[in-house]
């Protein structure tokens, strides 16, 4: 993997029903590439080499599942366990500990909120249409609604001088 931007592909699910671990396929229009930053790319080669030294000190007792993110016999972690893992890595870089699924929720409104198209966060969401993004993830902020008065205002903007 370099450090160039990369698409990674979702392909599977990974839910809890009864601590049951179910894995199953999204959706047909939840399949999606992710197009991934450098920057994450770069994390991802960061923990990937340490899994390689994981792996090798474990020897044969190491399971290749294929997942990123496994514990210490390279095993996927169970998804219930994820949450208190989640939390304590917030709480070490002191940034407010929320749910993992919230993390979805705060990057398609910062998404938003940045003026990305829309139709981008749907796709990276995997919503079958933009209404559905729109309607759940569009918190208009009082910023946004002052610039949009702004530009509305500037194309009827008639010149005073003269």
């Amino acid at each position: 993997m370099s450090t160039n931007s990369v698409d990674l592909t979702v392909n599977q699910q990974r839910t809890v029903a009864h601590y049951q671990v179910i894995v199953a396929e999204p959706k047909a229009k939840s399949q999606r590439q992710l197009h991934l930053a450098p920057a994450t790319v770069a994390a991802l080669q960061v923990h990937r080499q340490r899994q390689r030294l994981e792996r090798l000190a474990v020897g044969p007792g190491w399971e290749n599942t294929g997942y990123v993110f496994v514990d210490e016999l390279g095993r996927p972690y169970h998804p219930q366990r994820l949450r208190p893992m989640f939390e304590k890595a917030c709480i070490a870089v002191g940034v407010p500990a929320i749910r993992l699924h919230d993390l979805r929720h705060t990057m398609a409104s910062l998404a938003l909120e940045a003026g990305v198209h829309p139709k981008v966060v749907q796709e990276q969401l995997g919503h079958s249409g933009i209404d559905i993004t729109l309607d759940i993830y569009s918190h208009v902020p009082q910023a946004v609604k002052r610039s949009a008065a702004e530009q509305i205002a500037g194309l009827f903007q008639v010149s005073v001088d003269g």
